[in-house]
């Protein structure tokens, strides 16, 4: 499923070979993978990875799309929905990693927003939830800022986290 949104600055678009040295930066970066619970990626890991991703069938319900900034034609993140292991089952849960100069700025707000909102329409999803750190403040605020609310703690690969929820506004019939 193509499933590509944007703003003036930002593009989430699927994933192409060039992005490769890209993404090997992103997940081979302490920071952005400090809360992650396999930790930053090595070379060939991330080449691994990387493969899967092009060759994954984004008709599932999952999958992980490029951040790119268009301003720098750079890939500064990855977003989707990826299974977390928790104590509950949960499906898919939504997750992100940018590089770490990315960690506040405001425009990732605004291109979650359409992201969330075509997750929703092209899944048809009642619901996304989000598994984070429970020290992860920077995430837990962006999350509320997106309306996604706090459900329950957790536990997930063994990392202490907190769960959140995204239930899509309701539309009243007229």
């Amino acid at each position: 499923m193509n499933l590509c949104v944007e703003n003036e600055v930002l593009e989430i678009r699927e994933f192409i070979e060039s992005d490769l040295d890209d993404f090997s930066s992103i997940v081979g970066d302490p920071l952005s993978m400090k809360y992650c619970p396999n930790g930053k990626l090595d070379k060939q890991q991330a080449e691994k990875l990387f493969v899967t991703l092009l060759h994954y069938g984004k008709g599932n319900v999952g999958g992980l799309w490029a951040i790119e900034d268009k301003v720098i034609n750079k890939v500064i993140g990855l977003v989707g929905l990826q299974e977390c292991a928790v104590e509950d089952q949960l499906g898919a849960s939504f997750v992100y990693r940018t590089l770490p100069e990315y960690f506040e700025y405001v425009q990732l707000k605004f291109i979650f927003i359409q992201f969330i909102e075509q997750l929703i329409v092209n899944y048809d999803l009642p619901e996304i939830t989000a598994v984070i750190a429970k020290n992860n403040t920077s995430v837990i605020q962006l999350m509320e800022s997106l309306n996604f609310e706090y459900s329950s703690l957790t536990v997930c690969n063994g990392i202490e986290s907190l769960l959140y929820l995204y239930l899509p506004p309701k539309i009243n019939p007229q």
